[in-house]
């Protein structure tokens, strides 16, 4: 039966019979429609390959890949208006992502090419990268190539997007996600899990740096933006603000008691344990304050000790008293960061704790730098406050 000069409808008792015959008969051409209607399947030839477009697929390749309608630049697309006709006169269904125009699909050899072409314009936004080789599939989205999977390789992994990524832009890219998935889950891919999007009453690490609860999170179709509306009235796009993992907040509670305990225990900053107790209690304290300000509240503003250590400069924290200069010095902030010359550098900002001591030093906040390498064997003496350790 032809439907058209080029197209032609060929029917068969079985899809192993439909398969075996488009192998070996030139009559049966690229772009053909197969029919199989005893096992409700109906493929199109593609190439050498005769994909299916029905649920239903017997011997015939699975059409889960990708839009009939969108393969090679949509050189089947009439093939599919040609199998949908069929399919209506027997009563079968075409898989609804067949009859539109979806993402285009490109494979590679490996990640790391795919982001070169991608990056060099050879892919559209919004197209679908697969390495078969590599078990990933991603989305090149916002000049990014995004794995869906969890298996990355050169892609950037989902969680950088900080939302759900049928969610971002605005949902955007929600049928390239689809079609990505799809793929993945026909090669039997994992996929990675997507960082949670932003709910109201989360915390999140805004650009300022300041950590704000969200109160709202408005979408803005028309430019492909979320915008966030945080307790104190700010507001940020939630692109560019981090959400805090609450799920370590029990645990965090128990290191930093535990880190506490090791510390007023037998102090001894050249006991490579004993250092590592002081900053697993910094990082402790720190994840809470972001994550649970209440939790860390609870464990400082309850029994609290203050303790003097001898500690490697680089061990220093916000909020330590530094013994320095003639003074004690309120750290105010401090980091590793690199000098204009490309050096790695410590460095705190601080204070006078008393009146006497920004007299011996400076009256206004100021900054001690030293090179890193040094500061990783100088010890010098803090004070730090640090909770009681439990009974």
């Amino acid at each position: 039966m032809s439907d058209s000069p080029t197209l032609r409808v060929h029917r068969f008792a079985s899809t192993q019979e439909a398969y075996d015959v488009s192998q070996c008969y030139d009559e049966i051409t690229d772009g053909d429609v197969l029919v199989v209607e005893g096992e409700k399947a109906i493929a199109v030839l593609m190439g050498a390959w005769p994909v299916a477009i029905t649920a239903g697929h017997g011997e015939f390749h699975s059409g889960a890949m990708e839009s009939a309608s969108s393969v090679s630049g949509s050189r089947y697309a009439g093939s599919v208006a040609v199998a949908k006709e069929v399919a209506d006169e027997l009563g079968l269904t075409i898989d609804a992502y067949h009859l539109e125009p979806g993402p285009a699909v490109h494979r590679f050899e490996s990640s790391a090419e795919a982001v070169a072409a991608a990056e060099r314009g050879d892919v559209e936004e919004g197209a679908v990268l697969v390495v078969v080789f590599e078990r990933a599939a991603a989305v090149w989205m916002n000049r990014l190539a995004v794995a869906l999977t969890a298996e990355a390789g050169a892609f950037q992994p989902v969680a950088t997007l900080r939302r759900p990524p049928r969610e971002y832009a605005c949902g955007k890219w929600a049928a390239s996600v689809d079609a990505a998935e799809r793929i993945a889950r026909e090669y039997r891919y994992e996929l990675a899990e997507p960082a949670p999007g932003h709910q109201p009453g989360q915390r999140s690490v805004c650009p300022d740096g300041v950590v704000r609860t969200v109160e709202a999170a408005t979408d803005n179709p028309a430019a492909l933006v979320t915008t966030l509306t945080m307790d104190d009235g700010t507001t940020f796009p939630a692109h560019s603000c981090e959400l805090v993992d609450a799920a370590r907040v029990a645990a965090a509670k128990a290191a930093a008691r535990q880190a506490s305990a090791r510390i007023a225990h037998r102090p001894d900053p050249q006991d490579p344990a004993w250092c590592k107790a002081v900053t697993d209690l910094e990082d402790a304290l720190g994840y809470l304050r972001h994550a649970d300000p209440d939790a860390a509240e609870e464990l400082m503003g309850g029994r609290t000790r203050r303790i003097t250590l001898e500690i490697p400069r680089t061990l220093v924290a916000k909020g330590d008293i530094l013994h320095g200069f003639g003074a004690r010095l309120t750290v105010l902030d401090t980091d590793v960061t690199a000098t204009p010359d490309g050096d790695a550098e410590w460095w705190a900002k601080v204070e006078g704790v008393t009146t006497a001591d920004r007299r011996t030093t400076y009256r206004e906040a100021w900054r001690v730098a030293i090179d890193l390498g040094t500061a990783m064997w100088d010890i010098v003496t803090v004070e730090r406050v640090i909770p009681e350790p439990l009974a």
